[in-house]
């Protein structure tokens, strides 16, 4: 008897707890946002940093000088015309503190009008507290941390678009150089047959560079290590010097910033000039 009653109050619970989910992700609703086209501009503020994003034809740019990571843009972009809630949790502004719905801001800007989006506290692992624009709610929606924290700045270099353009590789350090030149029979190192394999290893490397950081070269610095890639007509020139133990600074001559590499990524380029 007393099985059957666990059972039953079981089953009750497990057929209340289903209800209640259906019920509650039945009247999940879109905010207002939702209609808003596409944005000309963000400005995203957590704590003191404020970031800005503008558009700019069909590219981004960040802090009015960076190039904007694109995947990162189109994030931000469906996050944020796609914020989903339930229920408001409070309509007083009084517990704005309590849910820290008073400082992070992600602002869009569309045609001369600013819509507001203020994210708060992590309500679980998996949502945050939000609230939209004048309206004294606060509602509960998906975790909005990864857009909010994200560095949009495209720290990618971009040295190499495409491996197979390459003719000629030339890296330089400590008075000693090497040469990878591509010919009819094969690549070569300093006029020697080589493996394709190993110089398509280091082409791979060179397009995969990314920086951990970047900044703009107030002058253009002159550093002793050097990497040249030869591409049809394009040359690539990246000037290289130690910043800090294990961490190299790199500036190309095509661009007006400094990148920030770890020494572990450049390692078997300098690996191949000791040999």
């Amino acid at each position: 008897m007393k099985g059957k009653i666990f059972l039953f109050v079981f089953l009750s619970g497990a057929v209340l707890g289903i209800g209640f989910f259906f019920t509650r992700h039945t009247r999940l609703r879109l905010l207002p946002f939702a209609a808003v086209g596409p944005c000309d501009g963000y400005t995203i503020t957590r704590g003191r940093k404020t970031t800005t994003l503008a558009r700019s034809g069909e590219r981004w740019i960040t802090d009015k000088v960076y190039p904007s990571n694109t995947d990162a843009i189109k994030e931000l972009e469906t996050a944020f015309h796609a914020v989903a809630t339930d229920d408001p949790v409070s309509d007083n502004p009084e517990n704005y503190p309590v849910f820290r719905v008073d400082g992070d801001v992600i602002v869009c800007s569309r045609a001369g009008k600013e819509y507001r989006l203020f994210v708060g506290k992590n309500a679980d692992a998996r949502h945050s507290y939000i609230r939209a624009g004048n309206d004294p709610a606060v509602y509960i929606s998906s975790l909005l941390d990864g857009v909010l924290y994200q560095d949009y700045r495209d720290k990618n270099l971009y040295l190499i678009n495409d491996e197979t353009a390459v003719s000629e590789l030339r890296l330089s350090f400590g008075g000693t150089s090497v040469v990878f030149a591509r010919t009819e029979n094969g690549w070569t190192r300093n006029t020697v047959p080589v493996t394709d394999a190993n110089v398509s290893t280091l082409l791979g490397i060179i397009r995969n560079l990314k920086a951990t950081d970047m900044e703009v070269a107030e002058t253009p610095p002159r550093y002793p290590a050097f990497l040249v890639a030869v591409a049809g007509t394009k040359t690539t020139t990246v000037s290289i010097a130690e910043h800090a133990p294990e961490v190299f600074v790199l500036y190309r001559d095509d661009s007006p910033f400094l990148y920030l590499v770890p020494g572990q990524t450049l390692d078997p380029l300098f690996a191949e000039i000791r040999k």
